[in-house]
């Protein structure tokens, strides 16, 4: 689901075969990972909550943000969830306790 309302400005796959959606939300990015299918394209808006895509059976979803002008900018994308985070890298965040 979406975090945040905002225009889809990736959707596709990496080169390293996984699939993605990043999402502009203001002066965030927004990404997700992992995912199996897309339910969005590239250009689209949406509204936080709406589905993106889907894992599939087994699958982990990464999730990521960061200011959208600087590529090394990334925050802890559930800081105001109130979860507590650890870092695994730069863009590939669990929660803290999580295997």
């Amino acid at each position: 689901r979406a975090v945040c309302s905002g225009v889809v400005s990736f959707a596709g796959r990496l080169p390293d075969g996984r699939r993605g959606v990043t999402l502009r939300c203001g002066n965030l990015a927004a990404t997700q990972l992992g995912l199996l299918r897309f339910d969005v394209r590239r250009g689209e808006a949406v509204v936080a909550g709406r589905q993106l895509g889907s894992l599939g059976p087994g699958r982990l979803l990464s999730v990521g943000a960061r200011r959208w002008s600087d590529r090394d900018g990334y925050r802890d994308p559930l800081a105001s969830s109130g979860h507590r985070l650890t870092a695994w890298r730069p863009h590939h965040w669990r929660r803290a306790g999580a295997k």
